[in-house]
């Protein structure tokens, strides 16, 4: 589904074309159950899941001017936290790995607007007492790891100094 997430970045350019950032997110998603495994059984709300998502990425901006498009690639911690009235759950923290595109439009030297696309992955699981020999049988065998994928688009402004 869709959620809302709101965060910080912090930035420092290391070289013209090379920029370090921090980033900390955060959102909470529904939970849903997906029916009751009737067909036609509808769908319903059992609670939430806090994420909160702290990355460091790396910037590859190219161009010079006021527009300024440029490639990200990070790294970092998703914490997962589900809220179901009646229980009680820890919190549970991944790594997490991104890939993005974005543009910085700066309308003055120190203020601008700021757009990005990125595609970000979280490793759950690996069933480790499962595993699976490849179409050849040729002595390789594989377990059975689990990503949590998910696509984000964000907008925010930019303060230089």
């Amino acid at each position: 589904g869709t959620e809302a997430a709101f965060g910080v970045r912090l930035g420092v350019n290391v070289a013209p074309n090379f920029m370090i950032e921090a980033s900390y997110t955060q959102s909470d998603p529904k939970l849903k159950l997906e029916g009751s495994g009737a067909i036609g059984s509808p769908s319903r709300e059992i609670g939430d899941m806090e994420m909160r998502l702290y990355e460091l990425n790396f910037l590859v901006p190219w161009g010079r001017g006021q527009v300024r498009p440029y490639f990200t690639i990070g790294g970092g911690v998703n914490t997962f936290r589900p809220v179901i009235q009646g229980h009680s759950y820890s919190t549970d923290s991944r790594f997490t790995a991104n890939l993005g595109l974005g543009v910085k439009t700066f309308v003055t030297p120190n203020f601008g607007l700021r757009f990005e696309a990125k595609a970000r992955t979280t490793y759950i699981n690996s069933e480790d007492d499962h595993w699976y020999c490849d179409d050849w049988c040729d002595g390789d065998y594989y377990g059975d790891s689990q990503w949590y994928t998910s696509g984000e688009a964000t907008a925010g402004l930019v303060i230089a100094f």
